[in-house]
This record gives structure tokens, C-alpha cells and sequence, in this order.
């Protein structure tokens, strides 16, 4: 089985359709340059102005030594692009809940909060714990409430019953989602919402 890239195929097609012909009728030969010892901010400000798409670096003799792309410069804003966090407010829940039982929570509330900023643009979630307890102070059950706040619009509320608290955690995140998808929001509704 032989596997191709797709400029494998791009190539293979060019060559049939142009055979006989040399490729550089075809090749750009004005280029941008600049010296490769040119400072940064002089060589994006030359290619944002230029009418190229692309900028080759050269060095004192004339020799390409690199090659400068708005592609390159767009990734390079992304990788700038501050990543964006979403408030998690949790209740600390009673000493009958253990450290490792909250990590996990707030792991899979930080989960949840970013693929939920994903459809919708959100704010902070909240999420709060009633625990009915016996006499001897062991929690019957763990009443959550998970309120997720969008920038804009309605707040979306579960609130369950469960036995366990991750358990607890888990039912109301998937109420959640089911509500998110019944009400057919995009991210870019919820920034428009009032």
C-alpha cells in the first residue's frame, strides 16, 4: 500500500498536465527579500504592507537562509492569544468527603467548564452541596446544585440528589449538557444575549 501526502498528489497531477514544461514559467521570480539581519519588527511590518504573502530572508551574499510566511506570523499570534479560564466556585463539602474526592471534582468541573466555553461563552460555574446527615454526622446524601453563568443570558441550574459526591458532580454536569443542547445556543448567541 503506498501512501501520499497531499503535495505528493498535487505534484504528481502538475507534472502530468505540464509535462515538457519547466517549472520555473510558472514560479514567482519577484519575490520579497530582506536581509536576515533585519529586526523582527521591520520584517512583519514589511510583510503585512507587502503585496506578497510571503518574505525571504537573505543573507549579505545574497543566499536564502529563511523563509517568513503570514501563516508563520498568524501562528505565532495564537500562540500569544491568552488562554481563557473560567471561574469554578465550589463549596468546600464536609470532612466526609476526602482531598483526593475534591481534586477530582475540580478536575472534571475545569473539564466540563472549558468543552461548555466551547459552545457557549461562559462566565463562572457554581456549584453548591446541602449534606443531610445522620446523628453519629455521616452525610445521607449530597444535594448539588451546578449553576454554569454565561457571559450573557440565562443562567443553566441543575440541581440533583445523589449518594456520592463525584457521582453527585457527574449527574448534574450531564443535566446540564442536555439542557445546553435542547436550548440550541452558540457560543456566539450567549456573547449576544441579553
Amino acid at each position: 500500500m503506498i501512501l501520499f501526502h497531499g503535495h505528493d498528489l498535487i505534484l504528481r497531477h502538475f507534472s502530468r498536465r505540464y509535462l515538457g514544461k519547466t517549472l520555473e514559467k510558472y514560479a514567482t521570480s519577484n519575490v520579497h527579500t530582506l536581509r536576515s539581519d533585519t529586526n523582527q519588527e521591520e520584517i512583519i511590518k514589511q510583510l503585512i504592507e507587502s503585496e506578497h504573502n510571503s518574505i525571504v530572508l537573505i543573507e549579505k551574499y545574497q543566499k536564502p537562509v529563511g523563509f517568513l510566511s503570514m501563516r508563520d506570523i498568524l501562528a505565532g499570534l495564537e500562540l500569544l492569544e491568552p488562554k481563557e479560564t473560567i471561574n469554578i466556585i465550589m463549596t468546600k463539602p464536609t470532612h466526609n468527603v476526602s482531598k483526593d474526592d475534591v481534586k477530582e471534582a475540580e478536575e472534571i468541573l475545569s473539564l466540563f467548564g472549558k468543552k461548555m466555553n466551547k459552545r457557549i461563552a461562559i462566565e463562572k460555574i457554581e456549584v453548591t452541596f446541602e449534606e443531610p446527615k445522620t446523628p453519629d454526622e455521616n452525610s445521607i446524601i449530597f444535594n448539588t446544585t451546578l449553576i454554569v453563568s454565561p457571559v450573557a443570558g440565562l443562567k443553566i441550574v441543575s440541581k440533583t440528589k445523589n449518594s456520592s459526591f463525584i457521582d453527585g458532580i457527574h449527574a448534574a454536569i450531564a443535566q446540564i449538557e442536555k439542557q445546553e443542547r435542547r436550548s440550541g445556543l452558540s457560543r456566539e448567541d450567549s456573547r449576544l444575549t441579553n
